[in-house]
């Protein structure tokens, strides 16, 4: 009796091995098909909002990529694809810099927001609380594509 529950706990473990190694393999080629179907200008990742990679570490075209792509598309003429383009580079420029506003405004309220939590903790509860703040900081993507735990490179 004993062996025949040996033998059905080793049956048990067996199946789900092979479920895991099956599930890792699925998830693994999924992620490759996934980055395959990806635009070519999305699989090098250059510059994106904050000069790295994009979300999900997709690179956003350049205003060059996307004015090559409509003077293709909508077949401009060379003084309309130099216009184009010089439209393009203007409005990313104010696009990054609304972005930025926005991240600073948004880093001062989470600041006042934090300071607010701390002040009705008990000095044990704060420092657990700022111990979590110091984890979520390092966790946290930083702009420029430099990744979790990385100070993100030298601003344009």
């Amino acid at each position: 009796m004993k062996d025949l529950t040996t033998r059905r706990i080793w049956f048990a473990v067996f199946v789900l091995a092979v479920f895991s190694v099956g599930l890792t393999a699925g998830i693994a080629l999924d992620r490759h098909l996934i980055f395959a179907r990806r635009p070519a200008f999305a699989r090098g990742g250059g510059p994106g909002p904050f000069g790295g990679p994009g979300l999900f570490g997709i690179r956003r075209p350049s205003p060059t990529d996307i004015a090559d792509r409509l003077a293709r598309e909508l077949d401009l003429n060379g003084d309309q694809e130099r216009k184009l383009k010089e439209i393009l580079t203007r409005g990313t420029e104010r696009m990054e810099a609304f972005q930025s506003g926005n991240r600073r405004q948004f880093d001062g309220l989470r600041q006042q927001l934090d300071a607010e939590i701390s002040a009705i903790l008990t000095p044990e509860q704060r420092a657990k609380f700022e111990k979590q703040q110091e984890k979520r900081r390092r966790e946290r993507p930083r702009p420029g594509g430099s990744g979790p735990g990385v100070p993100p490179g030298p601003p344009r």
